[in-house]
């Protein structure tokens, strides 16, 4: 996470959020859409495999995937994981309920789903960007799909967001010679002010907040 990018903020408070939940996440763990396994280090694991699909929105070349399936059904037998995590990549899937109905099937009973799914971040990796979720969406969907909500959480303050998309505009805006110069020390500077904003307005943290990048939230898997 560099403080002179426009991406800091949501990286940042997205891996502290992962960070909390993070302990409650062992044993055999399946990453759904790992991309380069970014969050791999916060977790205890016996085993940890990686799967992800070859035809999307992003280049593979810094990857760090293990097994490449169609996006439909796993390649796993049934009550194969203790658990799996899926960051940042079900608002790419547009299946959602069929995705979701095969992490049942590939958990062990009482198994654990942790996800993260943006409120709030532009559009990406077009064609595949399908959907945002709201807490109470995201929470009624889950429920849907027979799984039991153990803690939920929100990412990112009004202030970073406001931060994140003025810097996202401006650099998708700016030529690429201005932006290796002038532009990193105004994202620095904008970053730092934003965090300083946030020490001093302790409310921007109110889990009722209503503005923030992401959600995460980890469920249990039930019985159907």
């Amino acid at each position: 996470m560099k403080r002179f990018t426009p991406s800091y903020l949501p990286q940042k408070r997205l891996y502290q959020g992962i960070a909390k939940f993070s302990p409650m996440v062992k044993g055999k763990i399946l990453d759904l859409g790992c991309g380069s396994k970014p969050y791999k280090e916060l977790f205890e694991y016996t085993k940890y495999i990686g799967i992800d699909t070859a035809n999307s929105g992003h280049p593979h070349q810094d990857s760090a995937v293990d097994i490449y399936y169609d996006g439909q059904e796993m390649p796993f037998e049934d009550n194969s994981f203790d658990a799996i995590i899926c960051f940042q990549v079900i608002e790419h899937i547009s299946n959602i309920d069929f995705t979701l109905s095969e992490c049942k099937r590939v958990l062990k009973k009482g198994g654990l789903l942790l996800i993260t799914a943006p409120l709030l971040w532009p559009e990406h990796e077009r064609p595949y960007d399908f959907r945002r979720w709201t807490s109470i969406g995201l929470k009624e969907h889950m429920q849907q799909a027979n799984f039991e909500i153990l803690r939920h959480s929100l990412s990112g303050t009004p202030f970073d967001v406001i931060t994140a998309f003025a810097l996202d505009y401006l650099w998708s805006k700016s030529p690429g010679k201005w932006r290796s110069k002038a532009l990193k020390i105004i994202t620095w500077i904008a970053n730092t002010a934003t965090e300083c904003l946030n020490k001093f307005d302790q409310r921007s943290f109110e889990e009722n907040r209503t503005t923030y990048f992401d959600n995460i939230i980890i469920c249990e898997s039930r019985d159907d």
